[in-house]
């Protein structure tokens, strides 16, 4: 029988006052779908990741090559073009991509969830009832 699988992005809309907090919740999170898959039978694999840059500005992100031993360093790549004003020749203004200066926009600690699900209506659905229950006081 050939098992078919989901991918989802769970949005989190909570905001924490610091990493350390986010990380918490994060580790909380973790062990209840590990939980729920065995208890239930599910297949669940993903990614949750804590941020406090704004996802509008970063492009991407390297690794760093380091001279010697050790784990290379990540690197945030900014961009330096953002949304703005921009003067046509011919007298109007439209929005358009103008240069600035890079700058890495700090926000409140956020909540990344990317998972691959199967059965995967029921598993999402039991993870945003935890989040919603949970994350709610946070």
């Amino acid at each position: 029988m050939r098992r078919t699988f989901d991918f989802y992005e769970i949005q989190v809309p909570y905001k924490f006052e610091s990493l350390e907090e986010c990380d918490k919740k994060i580790k909380a999170l973790i062990e209840f779908i590990k939980y729920h898959a065995k208890e239930g039978g599910y297949f669940c694999q993903g990614i949750i990741v804590s941020s406090d840059t704004e996802s509008e500005n970063l492009l991407s992100v390297k690794k760093e090559k380091t001279k010697g031993r050790g784990r290379p360093k990540v690197c945030k790549v900014i961009s330096n073009y953002e949304m703005g004003p921009y003067n046509n020749p011919n007298g109007t203004v439209e929005r358009r991509f103008v240069k600035v200066e890079a700058k890495e926009i700090k926000v409140k600690p956020h909540i990344h969830m990317f998972f691959l699900h199967n059965p995967s209506a029921t598993f999402v659905e039991i993870i945003r009832v935890y989040i919603i229950d949970t994350f709610n006081g946070a």
